[in-house]
C-alpha cells in the first residue's frame, strides 16, 4: 500500500480550557488535504497529542477524519501506547469503525540517564 508522498501528522486542535476543539477539526483536514496537498494524515499520533485524550476523544476524531477525507487522502490511525495489551484492544476498536486499521504503533524505549551528566 502506498501512502503517496506527503504524509502529515496533524495536531489536534485545543481550545483554552483544554478540550478538543470540535469545530476546528473538519476545516484543519480540509487545509491540509486541499492547500498543503497532504496524500495521508496521521491522526491521533504523538503530535496530536494522543497521550492526552480520552479513547472516545480518539475514536472521534479518526472516525471524524476518515468521514471529512472522504477518500481525498489516507487516514492513518495512531493506536499506540505505552501498554502492548491496551495498544491491540484500541487497534480492534479502531478496525470496527474502519473496517480496516492502518495504525502507527508508538515504540517506547526506557533510558537510564547518567545523573552524573545532568550535574554539569
Amino acid at each position: 500500500m502506498s501512502f503517496g508522498r506527503v504524509v502529515t501528522a496533524m495536531v489536534t486542535p485545543f481550545d483554552e480550557q483544554l478540550q478538543v476543539k470540535w469545530d476546528q477539526v473538519e476545516p484543519l483536514i480540509n487545509y491540509l488535504i486541499e492547500e498543503q496537498h497532504s496524500d495521508g494524515l496521521v491522526i491521533c499520533g504523538t503530535t496530536g497529542e494522543s497521550p492526552t485524550l480520552s479513547e472516545d476523544e480518539k475514536l472521534k476524531l479518526i472516525e471524524l477524519s476518515i468521514r471529512v477525507a472522504a477518500g481525498r487522502c489516507k487516514i492513518i490511525a495512531g493506536t499506540g501506547s505505552n501498554d502492548t495489551a491496551h495498544t491491540i484492544e484500541f487497534s480492534r476498536k479502531v478496525q470496527v469503525i474502519t473496517h480496516f486499521c492502518i495504525s502507527e504503533l508508538l515504540v517506547s524505549c526506557l533510558y537510564r540517564i547518567n545523573t552524573e551528566i545532568l550535574n554539569c
